[in-house]
C-alpha cells in the first residue's frame, strides 16, 4: 500500500495481492561466519541464501512439491560498451536453478547446486545467446497477454534471490555515517511472489523480502 492505497498491477496476473515488505540485518559476527561456512562448503554466499529461501518454502510445502526453482539476477555490466561504470539502470539478465528438495536434503548440497548451475548462465554466449530470439519474438508484436506468458512459461520460480554483494560506497560523510543501505526490494506481481533482496556494506548484511499475500 502507498498512502493507505493497495497497489495493483494491470500486467498482474494475479492482481488482487497485496504487496509486504520486511527488513533486517545480520551482525559482523554472523555475516562473517556466513562468508566463511560458505566458502568451507565450496559454494558461495549467494548460494547459501538461495538454498535458505528454498529450504524454508520447502519445509512449508503442504502439496506434496518436491522440485523449487530460484530466479537469480545476473549483472551484464562489465559486457556492455561503451563502459557504463556506475551509471543507473537496468542492467542485468536472469538466471534460473532447479532442485529436488526432500526432508533429509542438506541445505548446502542445495548451495553447492545453485553455484554450480549458475556458473553456465553466467558467462558471455548463454548471456546474450538467445538476444536474437527474443529481438525477433518482440518484433511479431506479441500482445501484452503473449508477453506475460512467455515470461511465465521461462522463469516463474518459487523464489528470487538478488544480491547486491559489497556495496562500493563510503560510509562516512563529515559527521554523518552511512549505517545501513537495505534494497533491492522488488514487486513483479508474480502468483506468491518471494523476493529476497541482498546488500552488504562495510561488515553488515542487510535483506529486504518482499512477499505478495
Amino acid at each position: 500500500r502507498i498512502g493507505g492505497i493497495p497497489i495493483k498491477s494491470s500486467m498482474s496476473p494475479y492482481p488482487t495481492r497485496q504487496p509486504r515488505l520486511l527488513y533486517w540485518s545480520l551482525t559482523p559476527t554472523e555475516t562473517a561466519a556466513l562468508i566463511t561456512r560458505s566458502r568451507q562448503e565450496q559454494t558461495t554466499v549467494h548460494g547459501a541464501l538461495c538454498a535458505t529461501m528454498l529450504s524454508a518454502i520447502a519445509s512449508q510445502s503442504s502439496d506434496g512439491q518436491s522440485h523449487f526453482k530460484c530466479l537469480s539476477p545476473i549483472s551484464i555490466r562489465d559486457y556492455l560498451l561503451p563502459c557504463i561504470g556506475r551509471d543507473f539502470g537496468f542492467y542485468f539478465s536472469l538466471g534460473i536453478t532447479n532442485h529436488p528438495i526432500y526432508p533429509d536434503t542438506s541445505l548446502w548440497e542445495i548451495a553447492r547446486q545453485v553455484k554450480m548451475q549458475l556458473e553456465p548462465q553466467m558467462s558471455r554466449d548463454s548471456l546474450f545467446g538467445d538476444v536474437s530470439l527474443r529481438q525477433a519474438f518482440l518484433a511479431s508484436k506479441p500482445s501484452p497477454q503473449k508477453i506475460m506468458a512467455a515470461f511465465l512459461q521461462r522463469f516463474e520460480s518459487d523464489a528470487m534471490v538478488t544480491n547486491l554483494g559489497r556495496a562500493g560506497i563510503a560510509q562516512q560523510f563529515g559527521k554523518l555515517k552511512l549505517k545501513a543501505v537495505y534494497g533491492p526490494a522488488v514487486f513483479t506481481g508474480m502468483h506468491c511472489e518471494r523476493v529476497l533482496g541482498v546488500t552488504t556494506l562495510g561488515d553488515r548484511m542487510f535483506f529486504t523480502l518482499a512477499y505478495s499475500e
